[in-house]
């Protein structure tokens, strides 16, 4: 489909073309007359050249002939090239009308979409307007609770402030007193250590002989059974009874042995004791 502005073109380019034919017609007129005109006129100056004239006039004819036929073939060359230009021009134009309206569907289609999307945003915009109004009466909550304890920290501060100034007014001689009486503790404490010490030592002392109280005890019995065992087997009297009770008891191996036996006893006691905890 054609619109008025390629009418207007091909309507354009056909007056174009008459004029172009109407211009080649006057100039293959002019052309025929002037050969005629300097004929005659030479034909008045000098009759003897009549034949020389007649030569060239003709030629002159042959050549405007010719070239007024090659002039033709161009200009319909021209006109064909023309109008190929013309029908390239008309279609391309229908193509543009065509992506005229498909650009025009389009923005109809974008326009409405967008509608779509205002109104979208904007009920978000008014969404998140009543969660930025909530957020900030919130933070306005938050501030003013902020606020509340950053009064009573300042009122705690203060009174932990004047406590602290008045006990840097605290004078030296109470200092020295207190140093003194630091030092006093400390020579009780180093005293009752001694004593401490003291009665752990003689309380070692005492188990130490307990034990070996105990220990000749039990020796004594092992030797009253031994003896009682051999009077058994044997009668004796009592007197020899005594005798070898003392000769057990009071033999030097014996007695070297028994040494032994405390000492080691007393060291494991000595040792045992040291493990025990202050009281």
């Amino acid at each position: 489909m054609k619109s008025s502005w390629g009418s207007h073109i091909v309507k354009g380019f056909s007056a174009a073309d008459k004029k172009t034919k109407t211009r080649v017609l006057q100039a293959t007129a002019q052309s025929k007359k002037l050969p005629v005109h300097n004929s005659d006129s030479s034909n008045q100056k000098n009759q003897p050249l009549v034949s020389n004239s007649r030569t060239k006039r003709s030629l002159i004819g042959d050549l405007s002939c010719s070239i007024n036929a090659i002039q033709v073939l161009e200009l319909e060359r021209e006109l064909e090239l023309k109008k190929s230009e013309i029908d390239g021009l008309l279609k391309r134009v229908g193509c543009l009308e065509n992506e005229k309206a498909n650009l025009s569907g389009q923005l109809v289609s974008l326009a409405s979409v967008m509608g779509k999307q205002e109104d979208v945003l904007e009920s978000e915009a008014c969404d998140h307007f009543g969660s930025v109004e909530m957020e900030v009466l919130e933070l306005r909550r938050l501030n003013k609770e902020l606020q509340l304890q950053k009064r009573n920290l300042s009122g705690r501060i203060s009174s932990l402030e004047s406590q602290l100034a008045t006990l840097a007014k605290v004078s030296e001689s109470d200092i020295v007193e207190i140093k003194a009486e630091a030092s006093l503790l400390r020579h009780t404490n180093e005293d009752l250590c001694k004593q401490v010490e003291g009665l752990q030592m003689s309380r070692m002392n005492e188990v130490e002989e307990l034990a070996y109280l105990r220990w000749v005890n039990s020796c004594l019995r092992d030797e009253l059974r031994s003896c009682s065992t051999r009077s058994s087997d044997k009668p004796t009297s009592p007197n020899s009874v005594e005798k070898s009770r003392e000769s057990i008891c009071f033999s030097p191996f014996q007695m070297d042995q028994d040494s032994n036996d405390t000492a080691t006893r007393r060291l494991y006691l000595v040792k045992k004791f040291k493990r025990w905890p202050y009281y």
